[in-house]
């Protein structure tokens, strides 16, 4: 199934508007046209990671250009095969495989009484009202927020990918494999030793640890060193990071995304 389109009517900084998606879309755009209350509106009906409380309606959702007591969220999905899907929405769906969901709401005045309706039908004209999001388990979408977030569910999914592999490996590859990570490590501290032969790297170390030694006389059995961190060889393959190549320029995803 595809989500081909995202209609707003009255949401926040849209009055009427549409937006037709593809199998894989990229929105971009200025500052402050509204690229976030689009995931907002999308939300609001996919994220299960939202509660009822998360998904009432606030004043500010209420488009604020003319003063709208009402707002209306809707999605259009086309090509449901899926059995879950049709056994969720059993009725909703119409005959070419098309399935509507939509999100009204509703208020007496700025500061008043909110309320919101959840609906779905076979098309924007056969809207039906439905009790709750019952059909988040089969229909549901994941929600990258703060570049934290996002780089914590880029190294996890990294790691699952990478120890997937290394268990399906054949014995011959666990042996050549467990080679080349004792050259890998080899070589990583031949880099080590270079770069403690820079001579600012050496300054630096010098001046480093001379003020640790003012700070404290602990610091005097501590010795810091600038250099790569040299990590152990079951754990080296989570130090990898995913890397872009742009004109064979090496840029971090994200910029510093791991």
């Amino acid at each position: 199934m595809l989500l081909t389109r995202v209609t707003l009517r009255n949401y926040r900084n849209f009055i009427d508007a549409e937006f037709h998606l593809n199998k894989k879309s990229l929105i971009i755009g200025a500052n402050d046209v509204g690229k976030t209350n689009i995931l907002d509106a999308i939300r609001l009906l996919l994220d299960k990671g939202l509660s009822e409380n998360d998904i009432e309606p606030k004043d500010e959702d209420f488009c604020a250009l003319n003063n709208c007591s009402s707002f209306q969220i809707i999605l259009h999905f086309v090509d449901i095969e899926e059995d879950c899907i049709h056994s969720k929405f059993e009725g909703y769906i119409s005959d070419s495989n098309e399935l509507y969901l939509a999100y009204f709401a509703y208020r007496e005045s700025l500061g008043g009484v909110k309320k919101y309706e959840l609906k779905a039908g076979p098309s924007e004209d056969e809207l039906e009202d439905i009790t709750s999001r019952f059909y988040l388990k089969v229909l549901n979408l994941k929600y990258v927020g703060a570049s934290r977030q996002v780089d914590s569910f880029l190294r996890s999914q990294k790691n699952r990918l990478l120890e997937r592999l290394k268990s399906n490996r054949t014995i011959e590859q666990i042996e050549y494999d467990a080679q080349q990570m004792k050259n890998v490590i080899l070589l990583l501290a031949n880099v080590q030793n270079e770069l403690d032969k820079l001579s600012f790297i050496q300054d630096a170390k010098n001046l480093l640890n001379e003020e640790l030694r003012k700070l404290a006389e602990h610091h005097v059995l501590q010795e810091v060193r600038l250099g790569v961190d040299i990590p152990k060889s079951n754990d080296l393959f989570r130090k990898v990071q995913l890397i872009s190549y742009i004109n064979e320029q090496a840029v971090q995803l994200g910029g510093g995304w791991t």
